[in-house]
Parts: C-alpha cells; sequence; structure tokens
C-alpha cells in the first residue's frame, strides 16, 4: 500500500489515507447524505474499498451506515454492503 493522499475527518479523530485516485467525485444530494451530514448536498470522493486504509487508532470513531436496511453498524466487520462511513 502506497499512500497517494492523507487526510482527516472534520474533528479529526478520524485519519485516513489512500492509493489512488478517486474512481469518481460528486455533489450528492439523496436523502441518506442529507441526514448523515445535517446539510442539503455533499461532496463525496469514491475510492474503491482496497485503496483506502484508515488509521488504527481511528477506527474506534467510525461508524458503517446502510441506507436501503436503515441500519448502523459501529463494527465494520458486521456491516452489510453497500454503506456509508462517517466519524462518530
Amino acid at each position: 500500500f502506497e499512500t497517494k493522499y492523507s487526510a482527516q475527518c472534520f474533528c479529526k479523530r478520524v485519519r485516513y489515507t489512500v492509493s489512488t485516485d478517486p474512481v469518481a467525485a460528486k455533489i450528492c444530494d439523496c436523502t441518506v447524505c442529507s441526514r448523515l451530514h445535517g446539510a442539503p448536498t455533499q461532496w463525496a470522493a469514491l475510492f474503491k474499498k482496497e485503496a483506502v486504509a484508515f488509521a488504527p487508532e481511528s477506527l474506534k470513531y467510525l461508524r458503517w451506515y446502510n441506507g436501503k436496511r436503515d441500519a448502523v453498524y459501529v463494527n465494520g466487520a458486521d456491516r452489510i454492503l453497500p454503506c456509508k462511513v462517517q466519524c462518530n
């Protein structure tokens, strides 16, 4: 895994690296993104799962949301895809 970009969420608890350019980037106005981010739109950069690595100390601050099931997962191993990731 060779890091191309490094970033963190606004609260700085979640840090991650990616190894490639995004597959796509878009402004999303779906109801799920609006609910997750508390805003009418959200800009998203989309990466393949294998291109993203979260810092080990960040994992406890992550949660995943499956919009079809309206389910939140705090343990990434338990999530049912597709999911959106969010800091907790």
